[in-house]
C-alpha cells in the first residue's frame, strides 16, 4: 500500500490537554494511530488509538508518579560462600548420600540373605 493517504508520519511531540477525559475524547486521531495525550492539571494520561477502518479504540487511561530509587544495600558478606565452601558442601552431601546407599543396599542384601536362610 504506497498510497499517501495510509502512510503514517511519525512525529516526537508532546500533547496536552486541559480537560481529562472529556478533551482525550474529544482530541481527533486519525485512522490507525495512537497518541498520548497528557492531562495538564493531574498526574494522568491517556492513550487514544483508532484502527485503520477508523474505528476508536476504548481510551486508556494511566496514572503516573515519580519513581524514588533507593539505594541498594550492599550485600552482606555473611550471606554468601565462596566457590570452595560451596565445594566442600558438595562432597560433603555427595558422602552422606554415598553413605546411606551403602547402609540401604547392606540391610536389602542382609534380609535377602536372612531370608534365604530360612527356606
Amino acid at each position: 500500500m504506497n498510497d499517501p493517504r495510509y502512510l503514517q508520519q511519525p512525529y516526537n511531540t508532546i500533547t496536552w490537554i486541559d480537560d481529562g477525559e472529556a478533551g482525550a475524547n474529544r482530541y481527533p486521531v486519525a485512522a490507525g494511530n495512537s497518541v498520548a495525550l497528557f492531562d495538564k492539571n493531574e498526574k494522568r494520561f491517556f492513550i487514544k488509538s483508532v484502527d485503520i477502518s477508523g474505528m476508536p479504540m476504548p481510551l486508556r487511561e494511566f496514572k503516573y508518579e515519580e519513581v524514588v530509587r533507593q539505594q541498594e544495600s550492599q550485600p552482606i558478606a555473611s550471606n554468601y560462600i565462596t566457590k570452595s565452601e560451596l565445594d566442600d558442601f558438595q562432597v560433603s552431601v555427595l558422602t552422606k548420600v554415598d553413605e546411606m546407599m551403602q547402609k540401604y543396599f547392606n540391610n536389602t542384601n542382609n534380609n535377602k540373605k536372612n531370608n534365604n536362610k530360612g527356606e
